[in-house]
């Protein structure tokens, strides 16, 4: 296969792994490269862009899933051909969590006790200090004005207390459901 040029203005250039890119000095019959110009090799699925007009570096590769794979997420498919898949698109868009407990009480607390999986959540404590960590042990000490983050997290399984007798705490989350 030859090298081709895609389009006008940036050149944007197609071939296989196994061709010449082009370069300043060799530019292969084409418009020179310009910094910022990408090569999609057609046969592995790599997409390389030159930072010098001579020299390419990966930018993107394809990745495969095999079918039957599992995703945790919501998935967009683009089934164009029967048996190939392009286009595929991961997402994540549950409904809005949020909750705030004010402690009445020094025993260990959480906010939800049956299971309920998030993401992307922030905990902020306010006024007094917390100590967070499991249904046995709360020892992880956050002071007020600080905060957590999780990417993912089962909130059933988080709990929290005051961290010294009397001085009672607020703590706000705010995630995304699954």
């Amino acid at each position: 296969m030859s090298v081709y040029q895609i389009g006008k203005g940036l050149p944007k250039y197609i071939g296989l792994s196994t061709d010449a890119k082009p370069t300043a000095a060799d530019p292969q019959n084409l418009q020179y490269p310009e910094v910022g110009s990408t090569y999609l090799e057609g046969d592995t699925g790599k997409l390389f862009v030159t930072y010098d007009r001579t020299n390419w570096g990966v930018k993107a590769e394809t990745v495969e899933i095999a079918a039957g794979t599992n995703i945790i997420g919501k998935v967009g498919i683009d089934q164009t051909t029967p048996g190939m898949t392009n286009g595929v698109r991961v997402t994540f868009g549950g409904a809005v969590y949020r909750n705030s407990d004010v402690a009445v009480a020094d025993t260990a607390r959480r906010f939800e006790t049956t299971a309920k999986k998030l993401r992307n959540v922030t905990i902020l404590v306010s006024g007094k200090a917390q100590l967070f960590g499991d249904d046995s042990t709360q020892d992880y000490p956050v002071n007020p004005g600080d905060t957590l983050a999780y990417d993912y997290i089962d909130i059933s399984t988080l709990y929290f207390k005051n961290a010294a007798a009397g001085e009672n705490g607020t703590v706000y989350i705010l995630g995304v459901e699954e």
